[in-house]
């Protein structure tokens, strides 16, 4: 049988570093910090990142390029790397399970919004990833 439409997107196989957490958007990450303190980040958005080069007339920037076509035998910069898009809060807690309840609560301080951080800046040796619970269907 014969299908039509746009053919399905070809799949993109790119797998979170062994290391770190895996975590979607809605997660909350939790971690521990230098000083034993703990810091929730909210995950908004997962990607992954292409340097871009500026062109100039005359001094000018008129337009940008992205960087991985202009290299010869270099990797370009961030290649394959995941970077979490969050929402960092301001609020740090003496454990993990304060950092929980402020979660449940919704106390988690001032709001930073759209930090773009490294995946492996979250290593799952001092990271924990909250799911939130899903909302109730009617």
């Amino acid at each position: 049988m014969a299908t039509t439409g746009t053919p399905p997107a070809k799949s993109i196989g790119v797998n979170f570093p062994a290391e770190s957490v895996s975590c979607a958007p809605g997660d909350y990450i939790l971690r521990r910090e230098a000083g034993g303190r703990w810091k929730i980040f909210l995950v908004k958005d997962i990607v992954q990142l292409n340097r871009l080069v500026p062109l100039k007339r005359d001094g000018v920037v008129t337009g940008l390029l992205e960087e991985a076509p202009l290299l010869d035998s270099v990797a370009p910069a961030y290649m394959g790397q995941i970077h979490l898009l969050v929402t960092a809060f301001g609020a740090e807690h003496s454990s993990s399970e304060e950092g929980l309840r402020a979660i449940a609560s919704g106390a988690l301080g001032q709001a930073v919004e759209n930090v773009c951080l490294d995946v492996q800046r979250f290593p799952k040796a001092s990271s924990l990833v909250q799911t939130p619970p899903a909302a109730p269907t009617r």
